[in-house]
């Protein structure tokens, strides 16, 4: 469920660019390249040396994460994204320009998952992406980032399955994997990290685990890079091998986290939810005309339904807005506290399992939640 702009990240704040030293901002012809991707083979990173250490950093970094540059680049930028949010794609521009402008021997860019506070679609999509990564690896993790960010009004699973068969994933193989618990398990260690480094949205970055809680203009970037640059050199002169460069600076700048705690289960729920929007809820498609009386009225006749006896499943295919509503049903998956918007977490968390809720209002509609576990 997406929450309003504020969840997503502080919006971009007006920054006076200051002169930094580097490299000059690049021209048009310069940028093409980069503007066509982070899908330059020699720059994705495939993870295959032994001993990864930037996994025990206070800012982890491992080989479930996908990479766009060398695991020596000098500068590392882990990035908490939502693939929904409009701040996460307007931000592009900018990281583009990073990456023209240094380089993957410079600069290495890792992605992690927090869509808080966000629509179904927004966790689907991210669901999708992990699934993505594990089969295909971090190209086609990139490209199928872009194809998600560029068309963030259509974040259906239909499109899901079309993007990943066009990045290179065997349609069949991804339907199956996207389901898979590893999926999940992945998604809860990347909120379990955002919750541990205090992430409030997205999108935010730790450059070279320095916090970067705004999407700022390139100029703004190109002067944090820099000076972590001359950190690397300092480093380097002293005899730090190139490898250890980001598990140095990360742990000099940050405290390493405590450790997750993953007997904590019920840190996380699992439900099920039909929605029913109307004429100008929050990301209701245009074919939705509705009134929020007639809204109402129907996921009253849903409720009526569930409290019958009525299979649950069925009544969010037949009535559910949610985009993917006939392949998923109703589910949402596990999620935990800030992962949803106030109003749905918490009724979502009063219920037992396998209780019903009532009417829910958010911004995105009506609901009606089930507890699954």
């Amino acid at each position: 469920m997406s929450a309003l702009v504020p969840l997503f990240g502080c919006a971009g704040a007006a920054v006076s660019p200051n002169q930094a030293s580097g490299p000059p901002a690049p021209s048009a012809s310069t940028l093409a390249p980069a503007l066509s991707s982070a899908n330059d083979p020699a720059a994705i990173e495939p993870l295959a040396r032994p001993g990864f250490r930037d996994e025990d950093c206070s800012v982890p970094v491992s080989a479930r994460d996908p990479q766009w540059g060398k695991p020596t680049a000098p500068v590392t930028i882990v990035v908490f994204g939502n693939l929904q949010s409009p701040l996460d794609r307007q931000v592009q521009p900018a990281l583009q320009r990073v990456q023209a402008s240094y380089g993957p021997d410079a600069v290495r860019l890792v992605w992690k998952h927090f869509p808080a506070g966000a629509p179904p679609a927004s966790l689907a999509a991210a669901r999708a992406a992990v699934a993505v990564f594990s089969l295909s690896g971090s190209r086609a993790f990139w490209r199928f980032r872009e194809l998600a960010l560029t068309n963030q009004a259509s974040l259906t699973s239909e499109n899901f399955i079309e993007w990943a068969t066009e990045v290179g994933t065997e349609p069949q193989v991804y339907a199956a994997a996207v389901e898979l618990s590893g999926v999940t398990s992945k998604l809860e260690d990347d909120f379990e990290l955002a919750r541990q480094l205090d992430v409030r949205g997205t999108p935010e970055f730790f450059i070279n685990g320095n916090a970067l809680r705004q999407a700022v203009p390139f100029e703004v970037w190109q002067r944090h890079i820099e000076g972590q640059l001359a950190e690397a050199r300092a480093l380097l002169a002293k005899g730090t091998p190139a490898a250890e460069l980001y598990s140095t600076l990360t742990n000099e700048h940050r405290p390493p986290p405590p450790a997750p705690d993953k007997a904590n289960d019920q840190a996380f729920i699992e439900a099920s939810h039909v929605l029913v929007q109307y004429a100008g809820a929050m990301r209701a498609p245009a074919s939705i005309s509705r009134s929020k009386t007639e809204a109402k009225a129907r996921i009253d006749e849903v409720l009526a339904k569930a409290r019958t006896g009525a299979d649950f499943a069925q009544l969010a295919a037949e009535y559910s807005d949610e985009p993917s509503a006939a392949t998923r049903r109703g589910a949402l998956g596990r999620f935990r506290k800030g992962m949803m918007v106030k109003p749905f977490e918490n009724a979502a968390f009063a219920l037992q399992i396998g209780e019903l809720s009532g009417v829910v209002e958010t911004e995105f509609g009506f609901h009606v939640i089930k507890r699954i576990k």
